[in-house]
């Protein structure tokens, strides 16, 4: 069969482009590809065609080539998503270029056909030609080996020793989605999406896309900012994404890993392939261990110096976490070392006298604003009611200047507890909200008391370590000693309120106000070598809710793990 000029032309653009498109083209091939598409608008037309055909089959095939390259990881995860959206609702809007605009459009753009159309030589070859390339295609995507892109920088690198043809890799070359095994040394990888992983040897891992890396095995520390939330780790036995954090992960020889969590949140998924698999969302200082062949999800002991956070090249230097551990304040109190020993369930002390009782059994009272001196406990330095400008909160007469003025009237006494027997429902909530397996202590504090801690009796406990912070949470009370504190009729907004307060040495470091019902809110209080005093400081709300009784008849605060954060000095 005999083709037309107008046949000749196609034909010589779609062989041309194919040329063009292998990189095997011609400069003189080149220049008359040029000059026909410039010069014909149906060859013109036809080029576009092509082109958006090719793009869109080679998307598919990188799609798949992911796909192929990693365990199906179900992230159909509702807390998942939760996180995700609570992140887009609150994150910063991003400008749209108007390229990507474009682009949009011209994919989804629609042909339309005549309804009635006399088929000609022309037409019949075309549809012909078309189908026949399509199928190429389809059997050349099939059977081509997997298309090698860059999705990451190595930013920098110490004292590497790699393993196969990537034994050149150094600072400032983009790194493919291919397998890597590197036998010894520490590399930071930046992803083209902005993640920053530092990988320790020996490792074997694959930077799969710009926002994806499977860890076969060895140790990596992810730090993922904002504009690179979503982040994905998977191991033989785990899927971690990244909710906007700092993250390692160690996978062992076996398939098993372990993901500890720096700062922010992760989601943890466990299992592969088609396994059932179980999820978990992990925050800051909580570890968790997976298994391959199983869904499981275990706890474990968080490590800070477990992972190489940092490299630095040019000063020869690799940066890991200091050891840390954290005591809890209220089973140093009862007489433990501030990892759960402490065979007491609980401790309750008299606000009037400072002395240890057994019995909180609430009456309206109030003192003389007196600061009382705790001798029976090692770790409390005194007990006293708030009560306006001048208060003394230390046995060394440091003064509270910011002190607000308050009824002087408190309900029950100060309680540490341990089993949750007079504060269950603080402990309750907290362990709901924050995702917890484990059951936190609880200060129980009504409003118009407050504590100081000696911090020097702390450090004493932990020789060879200092106290970084004081973390914790703030909740309200609906019940105490198993009976409810107000009907459930009554449960409103109206009927709590109150601030709490944390001083250190007589000064302010941070403040909860208003705390009312059902609220749950997070403490944070970095310390130094020099503080000495810490004190926890309730004050009723001020307003009078419930008419008959005092303005903080229901201002019941508990403040659930609370924990100081101890790190090594060595």
């Amino acid at each position: 069969m005999t083709m037309d000029s107008n046949t000749k032309t196609l034909y010589s653009v779609r062989y041309l482009l194919s040329k063009s498109l292998d990189n095997n083209i011609t400069a003189r091939e080149a220049e008359y590809l040029d000059q026909l598409i410039l010069s014909n608008p149906q060859a013109r037309q036809y080029y576009v065609e092509i082109l958006q055909v090719h793009t869109h089959l080679r998307r598919l095939h990188e799609k798949e080539a992911v796909l192929q390259n990693s365990d199906e990881c179900n992230l159909l995860d509702m807390q998942l998503w939760e996180e995700l959206a609570h992140y887009e609702l609150t994150a910063e809007a991003m400008e749209v270029e108007e390229e990507c605009k474009e682009v949009e459009m011209h994919s989804a753009r629609l042909v339309v056909l005549p309804e009635k159309r006399k088929p000609n030589k022309f037409s019949l070859f075309s549809l012909v030609s078309a189908i026949a390339a399509v199928l190429i295609m389809a059997l050349f995507l099939r059977f081509m080996p997997v298309p090698k892109i860059e999705v990451a920088t190595l930013t920098d690198c110490m004292n590497c020793q790699w393993e196969g043809k990537v034994g050149d890799l150094k600072k400032g070359d983009h790194v493919l989605n291919e397998p890597l095994k590197l036998l010894s040394g520490f590399v930071t990888l930046t992803f083209d999406y902005g993640a920053e992983v530092v990988v320790e040897g020996p490792a074997e891992f694959t930077p799969l896309s710009a926002d994806k890396m499977i860890l076969q095995m060895g140790k990596a520390f992810a730090h993922v900012p904002n504009k690179a939330i979503g982040f994905t780790i998977d191991t033989p036995s785990s899927c971690v994404v990244d909710l906007g954090t700092n993250f390692g992960v160690q996978t062992l020889a076996d398939g098993s890993s372990e993901v500890h969590v720096f700062e922010g949140k992760v989601n943890l998924i466990a299992g592969s392939g088609e396994q059932p698999k179980a999820s978990e969302i992990l925050t800051r200082h909580q570890a968790r261990k997976t298994e391959t062949g199983t869904a499981m999800i275990k706890a474990a002991e968080f490590k800070e110096y477990q992972f190489a956070q940092k490299i630095s090249s040019k000063e020869n230097c690799v940066v890991y976490g200091r050891p840390v551990s954290l005591a809890s304040l209220a089973d140093l109190v009862m007489g433990g070392n501030g990892h759960g020993t402490s065979q007491e369930k609980s401790e309750i002390y008299a606000v009037s006298t400072g002395q240890k009782i057994t019995d909180p059994t609430g009456q309206y009272r109030t003192i003389n604003n007196p600061y009382q001196k705790v001798s029976s406990n090692t770790f409390i330095d005194g007990i006293f009611v708030p009560n306006g400008k001048n208060q003394v909160v230390s046995s060394e007469g440091h003064v509270f200047a910011e002190c607000p003025a308050t009824t002087g009237f408190y309900y029950y006494h100060l309680c540490f507890d341990k089993n949750w027997k007079y504060a269950p429902s603080v402990a309750e909530l907290y362990q709901k909200q924050r995702n917890l397996n484990f059951t936190p202590d609880v200060v129980f504090m009504h409003s118009n008391i407050g504590v100081t801690f000696n911090l020097d009796a702390v450090r004493r406990q932990f020789p060879g370590q200092s106290i970084r912070r004081l973390q914790g949470t703030v909740g309200t009370l609906f019940s105490f000693r198993g009976f409810a504190i107000m009907p459930a009729e009554q449960l409103t907004l109206n009927y709590t309120e109150f601030d709490v307060w944390i001083v250190v040495d007589g000064q302010l470091r941070t403040k909860a106000e208003r705390v009312h019902w059902d609220s749950l809110i997070g403490l944070d209080v970095p310390l130094a070598a020099g503080d000495r005093f810490l004190s926890i400081v309730v004050t009723d709300g001020g307003i009078i809710r419930s008419p008959g009784n005092n303005e903080n008849h229901y201002d019941s605060c508990g403040l659930a793990d609370m924990r100081f954060e101890m790190e090594s000095t060595k």
